[in-house]
């Protein structure tokens, strides 16, 4: 049985890395180490082990890890080895988490949208999207009527970067407001969010659901998540 299970990975990881030489083949993209600031430039690594002790170790020593959303087929949720362990690398990485929908066609992102709540997850998500808050064309807050206290220094504080904030606010009664924040999106042409993710206990929303749980399910923006 061990033998078997090695040769079934050596072959999944033959397929893998296919894949990706072609993907980075087709799309201009070098191999190697060293980078520089005018190109990108891909790495190919296999190790044996935990997939979620792997990715974790890996994972703080990035700047964001990037992962496509698990994807549904026929009602059936379907994740990859990545996709089982979003909740792992968001809760134990310290990096923000890229989720990219598994439809979205590679284009640039202008119109950017970030939900804030007042929570220390969602300060950190601020900060870390900065470098890219600051490149968007378009920057809007999503937030509920009863946050509006801290809307001020909130546009004081992304002035000092150049961004000039719009303010849409959720519906005062909704049943979900992970689904009222993708609405919210969809209105306003938003290309990619930012989140804090899990800024209710963790075990809170796996038992009653939430708003992390439902963007890791439902989101068909790119999705960047902190913790």
């Amino acid at each position: 049985m061990a033998d078997e299970t090695k040769k079934i990975g050596k072959e999944h990881a033959r397929a893998v890395r296919d894949q990706f030489t072609e993907y980075c083949e087709n799309h201009g993209i070098r191999f190697g180490e060293s980078l520089s600031d005018d190109e990108v430039r891909a790495v190919f690594r296999e190790e044996t082990g935990s997939v979620a002790e792997i990715l974790i170790r890996h994972g703080r020593f990035c700047d964001v890890i990037a992962a496509a959303r698990p994807a549904r087929r026929r009602g059936i949720l379907l994740r990859s080895p990545v996709g089982e362990r979003m909740e792992s690398l968001l809760m134990r990485v310290g990096r923000p988490i890229l989720m990219v929908p598994p439809d979205w066609n590679p284009h640039k992102v202008g119109r950017a949208a970030f939900a804030w709540n007042e929570s220390l997850e969602a300060s950190r998500a601020l900060a870390m999207a900065l470098p890219w808050l600051t490149q968007m064309e378009d920057v809007s807050v999503i937030m509920s009527h009863k946050r509006n206290a801290s809307l001020p220094e909130l546009t004081e504080y992304l002035a000092l970067y150049g961004v000039k904030l719009k303010v849409h606010y959720l519906p005062k009664k909704t049943k979900s407001v992970g689904r009222a924040i993708l609405d919210c999106c969809a209105e306003n042409s938003v290309e990619m969010l930012v989140v804090g993710g899990f800024s209710h206990a963790r075990s809170r929303e796996l038992v009653f659901g939430g708003v992390t749980q439902y963007l890791l399910v439902h989101s068909n923006v790119i999705t960047l998540m902190v913790h």
